[in-house]
């Protein structure tokens, strides 16, 4: 699916399903998925795809799905090679 779209990314005319901002010739592009995982949403910036899966992520932890209020701060670790 990605192969036939990477052409028309490409000539920098695709605006990025997440930010809205044009996918520069190039730069680094996912074919995105809807966040409840039934589809694909179209070319996103790989930065944009790979941050609204954190979001997701700090969302639930910080239980914003539950109601419950409480906070958990959530810091990205390095990896240790």
């Amino acid at each position: 699916m990605r192969r036939p779209l990477d052409a028309v990314v490409q000539t920098g005319t695709v605006a990025c399903v997440r930010c809205g901002e044009l996918i520069q010739p190039s730069t680094p592009w996912h074919l995105d998925h809807r966040d409840d995982g039934r589809g694909w949403l179209g070319p996103s910036h790989a930065s944009c795809n790979a941050g609204a899966g954190w979001e997701r992520m700090v969302a639930s932890a910080n239980g914003s799905h539950l109601g419950t209020g409480s906070r958990i701060d959530l810091e990205e670790k390095p990896y240790k090679w």
